[in-house]
This record gives structure tokens, sequence and C-alpha cells, in this order.
């Protein structure tokens, strides 16, 4: 009986449509477990409400295979 007096959901109304793409990548300047190591990642972001890029470039030092040190920049405009 409590189940059929409970009112019904709404649903959201409101339409929102994004696109997303990226690209990454990460790699080592000599070969091998240890030394300098670089990573880049780029978004784009397209959406109702405008456009957003994300661009991350760092730079770090691998000390083995599993232990790494990094320092890098976000630039995020908004268009």
């Amino acid at each position: 009986m409590l189940l059929v007096a409970t009112p019904s959901a709404k649903a959201q109304t409101e339409n929102d449509f994004q696109l997303w793409t990226a690209l990454f990548f990460t790699g080592h300047a000599v070969p091998g477990a240890r030394g300098p190591v670089f990573w880049f990642d780029a978004h784009a972001r397209r959406g109702n409400v405008g456009s957003l890029m994300i661009l991350r470039p760092g730079l770090g030092y691998a000390f083995a295979s599993w232990a790494s040190v990094w320092v890098g920049y976000a630039w995020t405009p908004v268009f």
C-alpha cells in the first residue's frame, strides 16, 4: 500500500551536450628505467556553455620503474 501512495519520480528535462577529446603521451628521454622522463596531455572539451582546452606538459626523473618525481604546468583557456 505504501508503494502505491508514493509520488512518481520526475526526470531531468534539460539536455546538455558535450564532446571531449584527449591526447596523452609519456616517455623516457633515454630508454631504460632511470633518467629524465616527460609527460604531455591535451584535452579539448566543447559543450553548450562554451569550449575549454587543457594543455599539461610535465618533466620528471625516474629513479626506478616504480618511482618518479614530476613537475608540470596546466594551461586552461576558456573560449
